[in-house]
């Protein structure tokens, strides 16, 4: 339903991989409870759109914004993605415009 990693450009798939990387941060400072509570948040539509964008964001920060671009673009794009995996990335994730606006704020 969605696409294999390896199918975006290079620069794309190190914007994925620091997407995943920033939620690896974030639970290595987690309590099992804490993990417990982030994964019952993560069931809820409105708590997964904060986790998810905050996390993009986090991604920016790490100086990846080019990259997660790069990533975000080509899967709404030029992907082969079937239409409810795009649906699920423009609902959940920062869009191409916003990770733009965030990347020439923080330089």
């Amino acid at each position: 339903t969605g696409l294999h990693l390896s199918y975006g450009p290079l620069t794309g798939q190190l914007g994925a991989i620091g997407h995943e990387m920033a939620h690896v941060s974030k639970f290595r400072k987690k309590s099992l409870a804490g993990m417990v509570w982030w994964g019952i948040n993560y069931l809820s539509k409105k708590h997964k759109i904060k986790i998810e964008r905050k996390t993009d964001i986090s991604t920016i920060t790490h100086a990846l914004g080019i990259e997660l671009y790069s990533f975000v673009d080509f899967v709404l794009n030029s992907s082969s993605a079937n239409e409810d995996y795009k649906k699920f990335k423009r609902l959940h994730y920062l869009s191409p415009a916003e990770i733009m606006e965030m990347v020439k704020n923080t330089r």
